[in-house]
């Protein structure tokens, strides 16, 4: 069980900060990697991973860290028959499939651009909301474990800004003048087997 009422453990909070600050210009992993530091029987620090989340998210209530989990989703392969196909035959194919992990605990109204979750924006005297959205996050990574690999954990003192989606100021309207496509290929090409 989660606990925000106990202190964040000084030596643990102080090798979270070490490791992040060890990450170069911009200070920031993966939880799946703190936990795989800080969590693994043979690593030096053996902390369970209850503990490791609750100083973590203690951190991020002080402003100290910052927890982000872009948008995530789950790619699945499918066993699909294909027909048509221009350069195969007809047959069983494995499709990728990818599948968002919408609706994770999170309203819409509640997520601010492809992120699911970004602490950056919230309010910090809003200790009612924080506290939810705390217990959401716990909820969220017992539901869904896969999220470790989706979830960042960020030091922003002296780090460079963490954008993970930044909007595109370019100009979409892109002209070729010396674009010309390619001429079809000579000849018939025989459909590929797989099986």
């Amino acid at each position: 069980m989660i606990s925000l009422n106990k202190p964040c453990p000084i030596e643990l909070k102080k090798s979270i900060l070490e490791y992040l600050v060890s990450k170069g210009r911009i200070r920031a992993c993966l939880l799946y990697k703190l936990e795989k530091k800080f969590c693994k029987p043979n690593s030096k620090e053996r902390i369970k991973k209850v503990n490791l989340i609750s100083c973590l998210f203690s951190m991020m209530r002080k402003r100290i860290i910052h927890i982000i989990i872009f948008e995530p989703y789950e790619i699945k392969w499918e066993k699909e028959n294909l027909r048509n196909l221009e350069y195969l035959k007809d047959g069983p194919y494995y499709i990728r499939k990818f599948t968002y992990l919408e609706n994770l605990l999170f309203k819409k109204s509640e997520r601010r651009g492809n992120y699911i979750f970004d602490s950056r924006i919230l309010n910090s005297d809003d200790n009612d909301k924080i506290l939810n959205i705390i217990s959401k996050l716990s909820n969220l990574f017992k539901k869904v474990p896969e999220l470790k690999y989706k979830t960042v954990i960020y030091y922003p003192k002296n780090s460079e800004p963490l954008n993970i989606y930044k909007p595109f100021e370019g100009n979409y309207d892109l002209e070729f003048p010396d674009f010309k496509s390619p001429s079809p290929p000579v000849g018939h090409f025989q459909k590929i087997e797989v099986n």
